[in-house]
């Protein structure tokens, strides 16, 4: 067998580009509308809790029971001050596991009142001590929780992608159901 270096701590993003989320058909879901020229993303509503659905699959490089840290990429649309609050809704199971109960956590962030200013707005980081396999899989939702008194922006929010950065321990793995050694 090949031998593999084994990288010190390096990070990776799993990425979520808004123009590939699927809009949720049940609950309120964001418009598409015009975010600066002709382009166009996702826009949050000041007034509703508009989500949208993430599905995703750890990457097999990812350093197996290691925390991950969701975040939100974001723009002010407008020179309107106030603070949005993001939610993220979350299940977790291993290949072969259950998915059970839901977690939920937030991350508060204010405009930076520069229209088209690119903010990331960084959840607490998630403990994946639980998870010990590849293909392990998170379920979530990603919303505006806009009918918080924290949310203070009274205008729609573009989003521009939602990241998972994770811990790698080396170049993926050995076989589709095994990490090198």
């Amino acid at each position: 067998m090949e031998t593999k270096t084994v990288l010190a701590v390096a990070y990776e993003d799993l990425r979520f580009p808004a123009s590939q989320f699927r809009v949720n058909p049940v609950t309120l879901k964001p418009d598409i509308g015009v975010f600066i020229g002709g382009v166009e993303t996702l826009l949050f509503d000041p007034d509703a809790d508009e989500s949208v659905m993430v599905l995703a699959q750890m990457s097999h490089g990812w350093k197996i029971g290691t925390s991950i840290t969701p975040h939100v990429h974001w723009s002010p649309a407008t020179t309107d001050a106030g603070t949005v609050r993001w939610g993220l809704e979350y299940t977790i199971a291993d290949a072969g596991g259950v998915f059970g109960a839901t977690d939920t956590i937030y991350v508060e962030q204010a405009s930076d009142t520069t229209i088209g200013k690119h903010q990331k707005a960084f959840f607490s980081q998630i403990d994946m001590s639980a998870f010990t396999g590849l293909s392990c899989m998170i379920l979530m939702r990603l919303f505006r929780d806009a009918n918080n008194v924290a949310d203070t922006l009274p205008v729609d929010v573009p989003l521009l992608e939602f990241d998972i950065h994770y811990q790698r321990d080396d170049n993926g793995s050995e076989t589709p159901s095994t990490k090198y050694s």
